[in-house]
């Protein structure tokens, strides 16, 4: 898979629209482990759901994000383009979070913010 992928009705991608903050950061967190069993046991997840989240990502994106061999995940440009985005989404909406609740320490994902 080179590129773009196709997924969703007929084929096609679902957007930024159907990107959720949870996706954001298993992606982050996998960019930053660069091991999918380490990511999906820091964010409580099983490997196959870790897998399905990145998975849906890409499609909604129409972007491949990680390269996956049997020894080693690297990010392609896509991957690395979109994860200082991905970790600044993810500080706003902690941020954002905190804003409605002060004094209250939101975790999303393994980027807890207080």
């Amino acid at each position: 898979m080179a590129g773009k992928e196709s997924g969703g009705p007929a084929g096609m991608s679902c957007g930024w629209s159907g990107v959720r903050v949870e996706l954001l950061s298993t992606f982050a967190c996998v960019a930053h482990e660069l091991h999918f069993s380490r990511a999906a046991k820091l964010l409580h997840l099983s490997q196959p759901g870790l897998s399905r989240r990145i998975a849906q990502l890409e499609r909604c994106l129409g972007e491949v994000l990680l390269d996956r061999s049997s020894r080693r995940v690297t990010l392609t440009p896509a991957g690395e383009a979109l994860l200082p985005h991905a970790v600044a989404i993810l500080e706003h909406a902690a941020l954002a979070a905190s804003a409605v609740q002060p004094g209250s320490t939101v975790a999303i994902g393994r980027f807890g913010m207080s």
